[in-house]
């Protein structure tokens, strides 16, 4: 499966990138705790929600000051697969960005307009 695929079946099923963002968040960033093994599913889709919410919020000054100078060029994407991946060539090399795809695609879903809200180049 392509990247375009796996965009496509994220914005298809929201849940699923929920929560495989916040598998991999938790891997990657957390570590496994409380005697997890890698891949077992915890949490709920309300937990995946929030705990994106409270990374973006931890990151929001970051993310406006590389995403927020190209909105415009983000939203003129011909589609929302578009728009996904031209925010993973921004944020890919982003040291705070530790799943990039499941981000860029999540920050489409979360509005890339609403990130930018009241900011100012």
């Amino acid at each position: 499966m392509d990247v375009r695929d796996e965009i496509r079946r994220y914005l298809e099923d929201p849940d699923t990138l929920y929560r495989e963002w916040y598998l991999e968040h938790k891997l990657r960033v957390a570590g496994i705790t409380f005697g997890e093994k890698p891949g077992e599913e915890t949490g709920t889709p309300h937990e995946w929600k929030n705990k994106w919410r409270e990374w973006v919020n931890t990151h929001a000054v970051k993310l406006r000051t590389v995403i927020c100078p190209n909105a415009a060029k983000i939203e003129l994407a011909a589609t929302q697969i578009d728009k996904a991946l031209e925010v993973m060539r921004l944020i890919e090399y982003e040291p705070y960005v530790s799943i990039v795809k499941q981000t860029a695609t999540l920050l489409v879903v979360y509005g890339i307009e609403k990130l930018c809200e009241g900011y100012e180049t």
